[in-house]
């Protein structure tokens, strides 16, 4: 089965702390955000992770409140609970974000504005 580009769509809603860390002599970065998906009929919240070459090329364009579309991964492992029952865990990293600014500039050429001859209104009767 093949799965090509998953997005997601929504708000920035919060932008968890950057972990740095070391695994196996190699560094590595990872940081959480939570998007805020709104449909038809609920709020919902993903929480994203993001990992070393997309914290660099990407974390900076992360703002609370700022819409953005994610291009995500979507994987599970399977985790043994405490008391020894097993269940997967899914999770979502993202390899590209894209800020959606709602008021972005028009492609539509704007009317120049016209000049004013200060002269013609200066020939006013009054």
């Amino acid at each position: 089965m093949t799965i090509n580009q998953l997005k997601i769509k929504g708000r920035v809603h919060r932008i968890e702390e950057l972990y740095e860390g070391e695994y196996e002599g190699n560094p590595y970065k990872v940081q959480e955000f939570i998007l805020e998906v709104d449909d038809d009929y609920n709020r919902n919240f993903v929480c994203i992770k993001l990992n070393t070459k997309a914290v660099d090329n990407f974390a900076h364009k992360l703002t609370l409140g700022a819409p953005v579309e994610c291009f995500v991964n979507v994987w599970s492992k399977e985790r043994e609970s405490k008391a020894g029952n097993m269940y997967w865990e899914n999770r979502i990293s993202c390899y590209k974000v894209i800020p959606l600014w709602e008021d972005q500039p028009s492609n539509q050429p704007q009317p120049e504005p016209q000049p004013t001859n200060e002269a013609e209104d200066d020939d006013l009767p009054f």
